[in-house]
Order: C-alpha cells, then sequence, then structure tokens
C-alpha cells in the first residue's frame, strides 16, 4: 500500500508542476507561491503538528502554544497564497 501511495504523490506533485508552470508565466510568481507556501508550511505547520503529534497529550502550556502556532501558521499560509493568487489573476 505505501508503494502505491509513493507514486501516486509523485503523479500528483508532477501534475501541479506541469500546471503551474503553463498557467503562470511570470518567475516572481513562481517565487510568491513557493515563497507563501514553503514559509507557512514549513516554519510554522509542520513543527507544531510533529510536536503535537509525537506528544498527545494536550496538558502543558507547550501545548497550547503548539496549538496557537498551528492556527497562526495555517492562517498565514492561506493568507498569504491567496493574496498571491489574487495578484496573478488580477494582473494577467
Amino acid at each position: 500500500m505505501y508503494v502505491h501511495s509513493r507514486k501516486i504523490f509523485s503523479i500528483i506533485g508532477l501534475f501541479c508542476i506541469i500546471m503551474l508552470d503553463s498557467l503562470v508565466n511570470k518567475v516572481g510568481y513562481v517565487f510568491g507561491l513557493c515563497g507563501s507556501l514553503g514559509l507557512g508550511s514549513i516554519a510554522m505547520i509542520v513543527p507544531s503538528l510533529t510536536y503535537l503529534v509525537k506528544y498527545k497529550k494536550f496538558s502543558s502550556i507547550l501545548d497550547i502554544i503548539a496549538v496557537l502556532v498551528l492556527i497562526v501558521g495555517i492562517f498565514i499560509t492561506i493568507g498569504s497564497t491567496s493574496l498571491v493568487i489574487y495578484n496573478i489573476i488580477e494582473n494577467k
């Protein structure tokens, strides 16, 4: 099962890269999308999710902080990505 899901994710990722390359014609927009998605997910979402999955107790102040960082990271990622997409659509 794991091998098949890896192939599926690889094909989906390849499709997304081809669509992004076909639809976005300015390099600045691509960097904006990469920055908005990467910053929020790598800097805020992944670390807090990793902490919450590893320590499933939800009883300390660190758990509350991890949940808050996760929520802020989700808002930052969605907000910045939607602004970049809005600029792409607006300037076409």
